[in-house]
């Protein structure tokens, strides 16, 4: 929806500055010396015409596919996680400027086609057609409040709910449903918890997020949130491959000390065998004191993590 700013309310008005300084200023970041990217290069990296381009950057027509070729433009150099923060701020100056013209914001979109989906398939399956993971939070957030809560409400059921190892602060679920934090696993987990979601389809909410999280932080591994039986046992099997990898050459006793488990515990994680996850806990952070890669540790944390939440044996 594009917008004009003919008898503009002050609070469209004020989010239109904002949204357009916030071009301005990421153009200027994106030159050199202190001057401002042309349009014309912003255009060649963007795909979008440099008078296009110009017009939203100067509030005459705004709509999220000419702020988006904009901040990409800009941003094309940056290491991914500052990029993906930039588009994740102009994406809620852009909201909050349409909310405030009159404009259906794109969170309520995603909510209407979440709610007719979810009716129709009766399922709370992540709804199809969502586009990147600023959508996929868009669907989240319409989950808890289809689920009646606020998000208070949200943040308290986390802190009561036995199944979960720990709550969630309203703070800490606002910052990552806005993506000013990333979302973790955890919050995930948590939040489908308590919105009653049932675990055969947490898969499809967990396969989204993986798909468009950060590859360079993490893997697919990560993201498992409820794995069937025969996939526990293959995360096993890795996790005590890993393990032996990393620390094959040291002395069984030392590693069960370091850890604080005792010896049969220990041998269990190298053959693949279920233990609980504080033994997992304990591994992972007795791995630092045998110098072990940086590398191996964040492959055997990730492995670990859906062990680490899974509940069964």
């Amino acid at each position: 929806m594009a917008h004009t700013m003919n008898f503009a309310s002050p609070a469209a008005v004020k989010a239109r500055d904002e949204l357009t300084t916030f071009l301005r200023i990421e153009r200027v970041t994106a030159g050199r010396a202190g001057k401002a990217l042309a349009f014309s290069a912003l255009a060649a990296h963007s795909g979008i015409a440099p008078s296009a381009l110009c017009q939203v950057e100067n509030g005459v027509m705004i709509t999220w596919r000419l702020v988006e070729g904009h901040l990409k433009g800009c941003t094309h150099f940056r290491a991914k996680a500052r990029a993906k923060a930039v588009l994740a701020k102009g994406r809620r100056l852009f909201d909050r400027y349409e909310e405030a013209s009159g404009g259906v914001t794109a969170a309520k979109l995603v909510e209407k086609r979440a709610n007719a989906y979810w009716n129709r398939s009766h399922t709370l399956k992540i709804a199809p057609g969502m586009n990147g993971q600023i959508e996929g939070l868009h669907c989240l957030s319409a989950l808890y409040k289809r689920a009646g809560l606020s998000l208070r409400g949200l943040a308290e059921a986390t802190d009561e709910d036995e199944r979960l190892d720990k709550g969630y602060s309203h703070s800490t679920l606002s910052k990552a449903l806005s993506s000013s934090v990333p979302l973790t696993p955890d919050h995930l987990r948590a939040i489908l918890a308590v919105c009653s979601v049932p675990e055969e389809q947490w898969h499809t909410w967990s396969n989204f997020f993986a798909k468009h999280d950060d590859p360079d932080t993490h893997d697919e591994t990560y993201w498992i949130l409820a794995p069937t039986p025969e996939r526990l046992a293959t995360l096993r099997t890795d996790f005590g491959e890993a393990l032996d990898e990393a620390l094959g050459d040291a002395v069984s006793n030392r590693v069960a000390e370091q850890a604080g488990l005792d010896l049969p515990t220990v041998t269990k994680l190298f053959a693949g065998d279920p233990v609980p996850s504080e033994a997992i806990n304990g591994i992972l952070k007795a791995l630092t004191a045998f110098k072990v890669p940086r590398s191996t540790i964040k492959k055997l944390t990730s492995l670990a993590q859906p062990l680490q939440l899974s509940t069964l044996p």
